[in-house]
């Protein structure tokens, strides 16, 4: 479902956002305008769902707003027979002229700053048009479905995001709990994110299962894990961002005299998906805004001394064991894997669900992983907090510069 705000207050145009964000998690796509001509562009490029319109707004040639204008816009909606899925308010003493046969047409209420009370009727109209225009908001998709193993790594996702997240009402009979979000862009258009972690749990069945549910339940365009991993010593430094070309399963194989023999099987990377994110890597230096950003919010946990990096391409191992020696990666850097760079326990089975979900769209998987440790003797969990939220923040940061872009642009 889309929306169209046309509001020139960005007092107002947060009031409303955020009481449709609450009442509907996030599952409402929402684009904002504050002017005539800019308005006047999205209703003749794009169809929206629902429009809420204050009829006083700004014109681009006079910053002061206007009723005229604001007659203009629900006009130019009538002419499309769209007057039903307006809802409309002004504060502006000059609407009373043009009221009566207005609410004829459209649900009209009183927007307030002073007190709550318009928000129970906005809801209700709300509610109204969607039911009129059969819409069912439990067969919407979300742009994105993150999820992540362990609780700690789903917390510090939902602390990079740098956005307010919402418990999902709307699956009270799932024995789960879903939240929602959204990022928007400079255009003021909006993606919608959705995001759980199994409580207390990690390994390859956990993922299978956690991605097969989100794709399931919100058909998501891309499906996200973010957390820790192990990285090899040889070719990483803790707090290392990890986006690998590929990811095999380093415990399946067959036993021959006696020895395990790996049997290989790589899912690779979307490659629409590895190129955005190697254009996004030349233009934008994501490092040092990291760093800044955990020093910044003063989280608990140790932060690299030395350079981390964000690296791309290599192989990426699943297996379903916590890994303390260092003989296992070493095993790992075979010929067949001698561009291995890091392991984890979950990301293989992320790739695998995707790739056999059935959707008429396919969702695309992305694993960003950071180096908690080098998975020896010494492994310890100083730089966990570190690499759960940089894995987190770098993809934030990725779909704030590219991502977001992307998905309104291929959604219209």
């Amino acid at each position: 479902m889309r929306v169209l705000v046309i509001e020139d207050s960005p007092t107002k145009q947060k009031a409303i956002c955020e009481l449709i964000d609450k009442s509907y998690n996030h599952r409402i796509h929402i684009d904002m305008v504050k002017e005539f001509e800019e308005a006047k562009r999205k209703i003749r490029d794009y169809y929206y769902d629902l429009y809420i319109l204050d009829f006083a707004i700004e014109n681009e040639e006079d910053e002061c707003p206007k009723i005229e204008d604001g007659i203009k816009i629900y006009e130019i909606l009538k002419d499309r027979s769209l007057e039903k899925n307006i809802i409309g308010y002004s504060n502006h003493s000059n609407i009373e002229k043009y009221h009566s046969y207005i609410l004829n047409d459209i649900s009209f209420i009183k927007y307030e700053t002073t007190n709550k009370d318009w928000e129970k009727v906005f809801i209700k109209i709300f509610n109204d048009i969607i039911e009129n225009n059969n819409i069912n908001l439990n067969k919407i998709s979300y742009d994105i479905a993150i999820i992540t193993a362990l609780k700690d790594e789903f917390e510090f996702m939902k602390k990079a995001s740098n956005t307010e997240w919402h418990k999902n009402i709307n699956h009270k009979n799932d024995l789960f709990n879903f939240w929602t979000t959204k990022i928007i862009n400079a255009k003021n258009e909006s993606i919608t994110i959705v995001a759980y972690t199994h409580k207390g749990a990690m390994g390859m069945s956990y993922a299978s299962a956690m991605a097969t549910k989100m794709i399931g339940k919100f058909s998501p365009k891309y499906l996200v894990m973010t957390g820790i991993c192990a990285g090899s010593s040889k070719k990483t430094n803790k707090g290392d961002v990890i986006i690998a070309d590929y990811y095999f399963n380093y415990q399946a194989g067959d036993i021959r005299d006696g020895n395990f023999v790996p049997i290989l099987k790589n899912e690779s990377i979307n490659g629409t998906l590895n190129t955005f994110i190697d254009q996004t890597l030349e233009e934008y230096t994501y490092e040092k805004d990291i760093r800044d950003d955990w020093e910044k919010a003063k989280f608990e946990g140790s932060c690299p001394n030395g350079d981390f990096e964000i690296r791309m391409g290599g192989s990426f191992g699943t297996g379903s064991a916590v890994i303390k020696d260092k003989t296992i990666i070493e095993d790992l850097q075979t010929e067949k894997t001698k561009d291995f760079i890091a392991l984890d326990m979950e990301a293989y089975s992320v790739m695998i669900a995707t790739e056999f979900s059935d959707r008429d769209k396919p969702t695309i998987p992305l694993v960003i992983k950071a180096v908690q440790d080098y998975a020896d003797a010494e492994k310890d969990d100083s730089y966990r907090n570190f690499a759960s939220y940089a894995s987190a923040r770098f993809f934030f940061k990725f779909c704030e510069d590219r991502l977001l872009d992307e998905i309104v642009e291929n959604r219209n």
